[in-house]
C-alpha cells in the first residue's frame, strides 16, 4: 500500500497531538508519535501517517540541510513527503524556531527541485537499527505519483468548458516540495504514464489571449459561463453585465448564451454535470434579466428570451430559474438601456437565436400559449409595436400564478421597486430657494443636535444615491452635453452632483450670516462636529462636502474666526481633512472606504474621477482590425462600479424624516454671487502637511469636467 508521511512540527505544548486526533477523527486518545490512517484517494487506498516531531528532534546540517527522523518508537519510518509546523497563538516562544524552520524547509526544497533528475537515481542511504537517525532532506522525495497529488487539491470540472490557462496553473501550484518526485525523468513508469495524460495533454483548446491584445467577444462569453476559479472570477459577471453594452447588443449576447446552453446537451460529460452547468447558465441569464430588464425591451430580444424561458420552464429541473426570469421579462420595458450604445436596432441575429431555439432537445417542444406571440411578419418588428401581452407572466409548471403579484418573491425586483422608488423621493429633495437665510434660521440651526443633522443630511444623500443605477454614471462620463439630454435617468447623477455643490455653499453661507468672528466661530464649530458625526455614518459624500465649504477661500480665510475654535475641535477636523485629502491619489479615504463594511455612501466626484480617468485614456477595441475588446479597460470601470453596487445593496436602517433640517438645507435662499459664491469655487482640500496654505486638488474637478 503506498503511503504519504507528513511531519507535524512543533514546540511543546502546542497541541499536535490534538491537531492529529482532529485531523483523523479518532475517538480515543493517540499513544504514539505516529499516528497513520488508511484514506482512499480516487479510488486507491493509501496509508496516511502524521509524525509528531518536537523541533528539538530535528537537526540542521552544517550546509543548512534538515534531518528528519526515520526511526520513531523503534518503527521504521519512510521519508516525509512534507511537514506542518504548529504554534500557539497564546504562547510567543512557541513562535521561536518557526521562522526558522520554514526558512530550512523551502531551500531543501528549492536544492532537491534543482537535482531530483540526479536524485531519482539514487538509492537511499542505508539506516540503522536504533534511535533517532536521520535521513537527509534530498532524501525525502515523495514516492506518491502525480495523480494522487492532482486529487489532494481542489478538483476540476470534467467537462471542457473549464478554461484551460487555470487547468495548467493549478497544476502547477500542486506540484510542490510535497511531491518532489514528480517528473518526466522519473523511474517509475506509472509516474510516467500519469504525467503524460495530466499534464503533457495536449491543449485542445485556444490560449486565452493577453490583455494588450484584447479578447473577442467569445472568449468573454466563455468566461461569463464557465465557473469562477478564482476572487477575480467572481466578479466578472457583475462587470460584465454592467458594461458589456458599450461593445455588444442584447440580441448578440442572447443568442451566445442560448447557443452555448444547447450545446451542452451534445457533450459527453455525465448528465450531471451538464445540468450543473446548464444551471449556472441560467443563474446568469436571470442574473441579467433581473438587474437590467431594460435589455429586453426590444421586441425581437423579448420575443425570443420569451420562446426560451417558456421552453425550460416545462422541465421540472428547470422551472424556477424560468419563473424568475419571467418575472424580470414582465416589467421590461422602454428606458435609456434600449436604445443607447449598442442597440438591437443594428443587431442581426434574429434568424439564429430562432434556429438555436428550435434545436433544442432538452426541453419539451413548445407548448400552446407561447406560439400566439410569434410575430406574424416583418411589419411586426417596429420598435413602436407593442407587446401582444403586455405586462404578462410566462406560465410554467410549478406556479400557482402567472401574474405580476409573484414577483415580489424576486429579491432583484425587489432591489427595482426600491430603485423607483428612491428616484420618485429624489424628485423631492430639489433646492426651492424659498426662504432668505436669517438670524432666525442661525439660531435655528444651532439649537439642533449634530446627530439629527448629520442623520438628516445622510437620508437625503441615501435616497439620490438610491436612484442612481451603475449604468447612469457610466453614461455619464462616456456621452456628451447632447447626448445626455436625451437620456431620463442622467438627471439622477446631475442631481447628486448639484446637491452636493449647493450643501458646500449652504456651509458658507451659514458661517458668513453673522458678522463677529464669535458668532462664525460658533457655527464653524458647530459644522465641525456636524462632519464627524457624517464620518461616523460612513458618509462621505457630505463630509467631502462640507470639508468643501469649510476650506473654501471664503471661509478658510476667517483667521479670526478659526483662532476661536477650541484645540480638541479643531484636531478632530484635521483628522477628518487628512482622512479625505488627496494624498497618495486619496489614499486615506479609499483604504476608509474598502474596509467600510457596513452602510456607506460613496465620495462621488472621486469615483465618477475613476471612471472619467478609465474612458478617456483607454480604448474600447484594440488588435489590428479593431475588433478585439480592451477588457482592461473594464476591468478598471467595473472595479468602481462593483463598489457602488456593494454600497446600494447595504441600505441604512430607517431614518426619521426631519423635516425643520431638511426646510434648512432645501428651502433656505443661498448667496452665490461675486462676494461669496466666485471665491470658494471650486472646493478645495487642504494640505495638512502644510498646514493647510497649499491648497489640494480640486474636489470638484471631475464633477465640472
Amino acid at each position: 500500500m503506498a503511503e504519504i508521511n507528513i511531519g507535524v512540527l512543533g514546540a511543546a505544548g502546542v497541541g499536535k497531538t490534538t491537531f492529529v486526533e482532529k485531523a483523523f477523527g479518532l475517538q480515543t486518545s493517540v499513544s504514539s508519535s505516529a499516528t497513520g490512517k488508511t484514506i482512499p484517494i480516487n479510488g486507491k487506498p493509501y496509508m496516511v501517517r502524521l509524525l509528531e516531531t518536537p523541533f528539538d528532534d530535528i537537526e540542521v546540517e552544517e550546509d543548512a540541510r534538515i534531518s528528519w527522523p526515520v526511526v520513531v518508537n523503534d518503527e521504521e519510518m519512510s521519508p516525509l513527503d512534507g511537514a506542518l509546523a504548529l504554534y500557539d497563538v497564546m504562547n510567543k516562544d512557541s513562535l521561536a524556531d518557526i521562522p526558522k524552520m520554514l526558512r530550512q524547509t523551502r531551500d531543501a526544497a528549492a536544492r532537491h527541485r534543482a537535482t531530483t533528475s540526479a536524485v531519482s537515481n539514487k538509492s537511499p542511504p542505508p539506516t540503522s537499527q536504533s534511535g533517532h537517525n536521520r535521513a537527509q532532506s534530498e532524501y525525502s522525495g515523495s514516492t506518491v505519483d502525480s495523480q494522487v497529488s492532482t486529487h489532494i487539491g481542489r478538483g476540476t470540472d470534467p467537462c471542457s468548458e473549464l478554461r484551460p490557462v487555470r487547468q495548467k496553473s493549478q497544476r502547477s501550484a500542486q506540484k510542490s516540495f510535497l511531491n518532489l518526485d514528480e517528473s518526466a525523468s522519473s523511474g517509475s513508469s506509472e509516474s510516467e504514464g500519469h504525467s503524460s495524460t495530466s499534464v503533457d495533454e495536449p491543449d485542445t483548446h485556444s490560449e486565452t489571449p493577453p490583455d494588450e491584445k484584447g479578447y473577442s467577444f467569445d472568449n468573454l462569453v466563455d468566461r461569463l459561463l464557465a465557473q469562477p476559479m478564482s476572487k477575480t472570477d467572481s466578479k466578472f459577471a457583475a462587470i460584465f453585465l454592467a458594461l458589456y453594452r458599450k461593445f455588444a447588443a442584447p440580441c448578440r449576447l442572447l443568442e451566445s448564451i442560448i447557443r452555448r446552453f444547447e450545446a451542452l446537451d451534445r457533450d459527453a460529460c455525465p448528465h450531471m454535470v451538464k445540468t450543473v452547468s446548464q444551471l449556472r447558465h441560467l443563474a446568469i441569464m436571470e442574473q441579467w434579466v433581473n438587474s437590467y430588464p431594460g435589455d429586453f425591451a426590444h421586441p425581437w430580444t423579448h420575443r425570443n428570451m420569451r420562446l426560451f424561458v417558456d421552453k425550460i420552464g416545462s422541465n421540472r429541473i428547470y422551472a424556477v430559474a424560468a419563473k424568475e426570469m419571467g418575472h424580470g421579462l414582465a416589467v421590461a420595458d422602454q428606458d435609456d438601456d434600449t436604445d443607447r450604445a449598442f442597440s438591437d436596432k443594428t443587431c442581426d441575429c434574429t434568424a439564429t437565436i430562432d434556429t438555436t431555439l428550435s434545436s433544442l432537445s432538452s426541453v419539451a417542444t413548445l407548448s400552446d400559449g407561447c406560439e400566439s406571440d410569434v410575430l406574424s411578419g416583418p411589419s411586426d418588428l417596429e420598435l413602436g409595436h407593442k407587446d401582444p401581452h403586455p405586462g404578462t407572466l410566462v406560465t410554467v409548471p410549478g406556479s400557482t400564478s402567472g401574474s405580476t403579484s409573484g414577483s415580489s418573491s424576486s429579491s432583484s425586483q425587489t432591489m427595482l421597486n426600491a430603485v423607483e422608488s428612491a428616484q420618485r423621493q429624489a424628485q423631492s429633495l430639489t433646492p426651492t430657494s424659498q426662504t432668505p437665510c436669517s438670524k432666525v434660521q442661525w439660531h435655528q440651526l444651532m439649537e439642533i443636535p449634530e446627530e439629527i443633522i448629520a442623520k438628516e443630511l445622510t437620508r437625503i444623500d441615501w435616497v439620490m444615491f438610491s436612484s442612481m443605477r451603475p449604468r447612469d454614471l457610466v453614461r455619464h462620463v462616456s456621452m456628451n452635453a447632447q447626448q445626455k439630454q436625451a437620456c431620463k435617468n442622467l438627471e439622477n447623477v446631475d442631481r447628486m452632483i448639484s446637491h452636493f455643490n449647493h450643501l458646500a455653499y449652504w456651509v458658507a453661507n451659514f458661517v458668513l450670516l453673522r458678522d463677529k468672528p464669535k458668532h462664525r466661530a460658533l457655527m464653524l464649530e458647530k459644522l465641525m462636529r456636524v462632519a464627524r458625526k457624517l464620518r461616523e455614518l460612513n458618509n462621505y459624500n457630505a463630509l467631502g462636502a462640507l470639508l468643501a465649504g469649510i476650506n473654501g477661500i471664503a471661509v478658510h480665510r476667517l483667521a479670526a474666526t478659526r483662532e476661536l475654535i477650541p484645540p480638541a475641535v479643531a484636531k478632530d477636523f484635521m483628522k477628518l481633512e487628512i482622512l479625505m485629502g488627496s494624498q497618495k491619489s486619496h489614499f486615506a479615504y479609499r483604504l476608509a472606504w474598502e474596509n467600510s463594511s457596513s452602510e456607506r455612501i460613496p465620495y462621488l466626484p472621486l469615483h465618477r474621477r475613476d471612471l472619467v480617468s478609465a474612458e478617456a485614456g483607454n480604448r474600447t477595441f484594440v488588435g489590428d482590425g479593431g475588433e478585439r475588446v480592451n477588457w482592461k479597460k473594464f476591468e478598471i470601470m467595473g472595479e468602481v462600479i462593483l463598489a457602488l453596487q456593494k454600497a446600494q445593496g447595504t441600505p441604512y436602517p430607517p431614518m426619521t424624516k426631519n423635516e425643520d433640517v431638511r426646510m434648512l438645507v432645501l428651502d433656505c435662499k443661498l448667496v452665490k454671487d461675486d462676494d461669496v459664491g466666485s471665491q470658494y469655487a471650486p472646493f478645495q482640500f487642504p494640505s495638512p502637511s502644510k498646514e493647510f496654505r497649499d491648497r489640494g486638488t480640486s474636489l470638484l474637478t471631475a464633477v465640472h469636467s
